[in-house]
């Protein structure tokens, strides 16, 4: 770790702000309440991130095209971008778990707050080290609840008697797929995965049956999350998958202590995933892609490669790019990455370049099948989404001709224009206007001229 004046420094000189609050929605989209753990990371960690050294790399030399403030400011102080990798990722996940499991179960110090309404405990904490502490001492507390109220050496038969389990597959060694029926199942689970699925996140999607307590009228969501669990011949877990029943998809698929699976236990995943035609969310498995089976590094995917889905390159800084890449679905990329690019590079969908404007504002770039190829272009303001202030904050085009197709103008996150229409399209062909509507902080109005006629 730096010294302190190297850290403070750090601190005010981040290029990609915007990039932190873009981390924050990743970890947090699919948690139950997106918009109130993306707050409490931010008020957690945001503070920390700017002054950790570990996630900043100094910029060496003026980025293409910079802002005017950075071209000006250049050479005068020292400049930093955030980078997240897969370990920090890891770490700030198991923070909102702990975060989501404390919301659910409404733990007494949410109750303490500043005059704003903002958590005491989560304004105190200054590093992700102080983060990880008060996660892993909620989760010791809980996991010692729980061991009170379950059989830490339960026999299969035992939890499955119980109605705690239910079988999903076996295979020929003995090793099985279990879907966690309830909070006993759960709290056995957690306890000897050391993860928080029984601290109260995962309540709304576990049945009532063999309760230890809170509130016994929640049950089984049948349409939403189901917990599966990879044991061995003894009964021992080695693997909690969250899967979401209506797309199919696994959403986490975590080892002990919410690592990434042991490779031994992959091929078991793997054929799980095929036998029940599941797919994997793109963070499943972060920094790496899961295909038949191997769990390959995406900075060493290897030559005729294909990808199904997304790929995400952004967090990968060394990435090079194979020979014959072939992505069936969408490539996200940092503008500085262009270079690893090779043109052999293969995309059915869209290519998304994310370019950092300032601190708080980056731009979204889409290019559809290559690069160069534009299909749109959106501005994003960290705190308020959707921004821009004189200019549309979105702009579709037409991809082969370039033509502009339609315009939306923001403000703060709400479809506003002072000035004329906030939505705005054209004939691709003709350029003629085919549709224009007003909008007011977001709400619909009529145009002007009605306005007058009334």
């Amino acid at each position: 770790m730096p010294d302190n004046a190297n850290a403070n420094e750090s601190a005010s000189n981040i290029v990609n702000l915007g990039k932190i609050t873009e981390f924050f929605d990743s970890v947090s989209a699919h948690s139950n309440d997106p918009k109130k753990i993306k707050e409490y990371l931010s008020l957690a960690l945001e503070k920390a991130f700017r002054k950790d050294n570990r996630y900043l790399r100094r910029l060496e030399e003026l980025p293409d095209n910079p802002p005017d403030w950075l071209r000006q400011q250049w050479g005068q102080k020292t400049f930093h971008v955030f980078e997240p990798d897969d370990d920090l990722r890891q770490k700030v996940e198991h923070i909102k778990d702990w975060i989501q499991a404390s919301i659910q179960r409404q733990a007494p110090w949410l109750s303490h707050v500043d005059q704003e309404g903002r958590p005491l405990k989560l304004l105190k904490i200054a590093t992700l080290e102080q983060a990880l502490k008060e996660a892993e001492k909620d989760g010791r507390q809980q996991r010692q609840k729980h061991k009170g109220v379950i059989n830490i050496n339960s026999a299969f038969l035992t939890e499955l008697n119980e109605g705690d389990i239910s079988i999903v597959m076996v295979f020929e060694d003995g090793y099985k797929i279990v879907q966690i029926l309830n909070k006993i199942g759960a709290a056995r689970e957690s306890y000897l995965m050391q993860h928080c699925l029984a601290d109260g996140g995962y309540d709304d999607v576990l049945g009532a049956s063999g309760d230890y307590g809170g509130d016994s009228n929640k049950g089984y969501n049948p349409h939403e999350i189901v917990i599966y669990s990879l044991r061995d011949p003894e009964n021992q877990p080695h693997v909690t998958m969250e899967v979401n029943k209506e797309s199919k998809l696994i959403y986490q698929c975590k080892g002990k202590q919410n690592r990434n699976p042991v490779e031994k236990y992959l091929p078991y995943i793997s054929d799980f995933i095929k036998r029940r035609n599941l797919g994997l969310y793109d963070m499943a498995f972060p920094g790496c892609v899961f295909k038949d089976g191997v769990l390959h590094k995406i900075e060493e995917l290897p030559d005729d490669f294909e990808v199904i889905g997304k790929l995400d390159i952004r967090n990968v800084p060394d990435f090079k790019c194979p020979r014959n890449l072939r992505i069936k679905g969408t490539l996200h990329l940092d503008a500085l990455q262009r270079p690893f690019l090779k043109p052999c590079l293969e995309v059915t969908g869209f290519i998304e370049e994310h370019v950092q404007i300032d601190g708080s504002c980056y731009q979204k770039i889409r290019h559809k099948n290559r690069l160069g190829r534009l299909y749109s272009v959106t501005w994003h303001h960290s705190f308020y989404g959707f921004h821009r202030e004189g200019a549309p904050a979105i702009i579709d085009y037409n991809s082969l001709t370039g033509q502009i197709i339609s315009e939306k103008w923001y403000f703060k996150g709400k479809l506003h224009n002072t000035e004329g229409p906030a939505l705005q399209s054209w004939d691709s062909i003709t350029g003629k206007v085919i549709a224009q509507t007003w909008y007011l902080n977001g709400n619909k109005i009529d145009p002007p001229a009605k306005q007058e006629s009334a």
